[in-house]
């Protein structure tokens, strides 16, 4: 595995994490398994990965997207998850 695989795996794994931490969950299942609570948007996403490896990814996001990356969606996700920073 080449470094630049580990570094985008060890990125996802990071990003996982954060999203575990901090997106909102609830309880189902007699309260045995915990669930997120709606589907992360685009927005979020990139600010999650952004997060994950230390820096703005929104105007990769931009260009990869292009018309689906909504950078309202993002600027939104920085206010409602404000400790994860990159």
């Amino acid at each position: 595995m080449s470094s630049r695989t580990r570094s985008a795996t060890s990125s996802r794994a990071r990003a996982r994490q954060c999203g575990s931490r901090h997106f909102p969950k609830r309880q189902e299942n007699d309260n045995r398994n915990l669930v997120d609570t709606r589907r992360m948007n685009a927005g979020e996403f990139v600010h999650f990965m952004s997060g994950a490896v230390g820096r703005d990814l929104s105007g990769m996001a931009q260009q990869a997207f292009n018309s689906g990356f909504n950078r309202a969606q993002f600027d939104q996700a920085k206010v409602n998850f404000p400790s994860i920073t990159c």
